[in-house]
């Protein structure tokens, strides 16, 4: 029983005082952290154990999000998207091509009290909308397979935050942005993963 085992094996993740990760049966963050997010994974990816979600939530602090549209493509658990209304976005379209992950997420955003966060199947989500954020924290390949489509999401300004890239990965990930209109920003890495942050211009 998967969720049996991940039970018996998480733990608490805590982002220095910015992000509490935790499940339902853990007790809330003593010290305190400025935002706590309850996650039941259901075999979806993105609790804030591995090194990208992680990094990623890291990056996302130094993001304004207030009143900002918001793509997370790849969505998981939902944990991103959670985040990013937390932090103030004033919509947030959550993308998953599974259909585990859409239910498991659909469940999380309910638990943590979300109200501006619409889930869809990643096919049917490409649109004539505009976002301020995209945020795809997937893998090298698919996100090779859809920088394009990521990109014609953005305007100038538009922040993009890449990840579930291994270090080895970044050299060619920065150039492939850039090669789309995107400006290098910043990176964060942890144990041989990284994050990467653009914005459009």
């Amino acid at each position: 029983n998967w969720n049996a085992i991940w039970e018996s094996n998480f733990e608490p993740v805590r982002v220095a005082n910015f992000v509490g990760i935790r499940a339902n049966f853990h007790p809330h963050f003593d010290p305190k952290v400025a935002i706590e997010i309850e996650i039941t994974p259901k075999m979806s990816f993105g609790t804030g154990h591995h090194a990208t979600t992680f990094t990623v939530i890291e990056l996302m602090e130094s993001i304004n999000f207030k009143g900002k549209l918001v793509y997370d493509f790849g969505t998981g658990t939902g944990i991103l998207a959670i985040l990013a209304e937390k932090l103030g976005a004033e919509s947030v379209l959550a993308v998953d091509n599974d259909n585990w992950c859409i239910e498991n997420s659909i469940e999380n955003i309910q638990n943590n009290d979300c109200h501006f966060i619409s889930v869809e199947k990643v096919e049917s989500a490409y649109q004539d909308k505009k976002f301020d954020i995209i945020i795809a924290n997937v893998n090298r390949h698919i996100i090779e397979a859809n920088m394009l489509e990521l990109t014609q999401l953005a305007f100038p300004g538009s922040k993009l935050v890449l990840s579930g890239l291994l270090i080895e990965d970044q050299s060619d990930m920065i150039q492939l942005a850039i090669n789309n209109g995107w400006d290098f920003e910043k990176s964060k890495p942890l144990n041989g993963w990284v994050s990467l942050l653009f914005q459009f211009h």
